[in-house]
């Protein structure tokens, strides 16, 4: 009777501890899921941010902000420095206050075909908390002249992408970037 009650005791301590890790796989999994989630939807960000810069209809180098429209967060491209310090480490609200949201046209009310070609998208994303905001900065040029942070007519342009999300947990989040190059006439 006394050995058929410590293997029912050892059976149970058994079941509880295989219990409690199997719980334990199901959070990490849960977790991993939802990290990938804010990972791809960082990468719709970067993307956006590319297809922007690309765009046939953007037909000259995009103007970088004034010190007063970088304050607002108003205007798409910024120059490199224009930022506070280390963006990568600012929280949601700074990204949501200062981020471009990913699937906005900016300056453009109601898209059409014939405004932009390459960046219009369905800015739904199923599974994250909050939809990806993207930093553009104007890194470098070079035009036929002279090459450093600011060129005055065509040549080549390097931005830096920068894209915020989160998954479905607002406390998943990723930071991506991307270096994007484009020729302007």
């Amino acid at each position: 009777m006394l050995m058929a009650l410590l293997i029912l005791i050892v059976l149970t301590l058994l079941a509880v501890f295989s219990s409690s890790s199997g719980i334990m796989q199901e959070r990490m999994s849960g977790n991993y899921t939802d990290y990938a989630r804010a990972y791809e939807a960082a990468e719709a960000g970067i993307a956006w941010g590319e297809g922007y810069l690309a765009d046939t209809n953007l037909t000259q180098q995009p103007f970088t902000c004034t010190p007063a429209q970088c304050a607002t967060g108003t205007n798409v491209i910024r120059d490199i420095g224009s930022l506070p310090g280390n963006i990568s480490s600012l929280n949601e609200t700074w990204w949501t206050d200062n981020g471009l949201r990913y699937g906005d046209i900016p300056g453009v009310a109601t898209p059409t075909p014939a405004t932009l070609t390459a960046i219009t998208v369905d800015a739904t994303l199923p599974g994250v908390s909050t939809v990806p905001r993207i930093i553009i900065e104007r890194v470098f040029c070079r035009d036929d002249v002279a090459a450093g942070p600011r060129c005055s007519g065509p040549g080549i342009h390097f931005y830096r992408i920068t894209s915020f999300a989160t998954g479905g947990n607002p406390n998943n989040t990723v930071i991506l970037e991307s270096t994007f190059s484009r020729r302007f006439q």
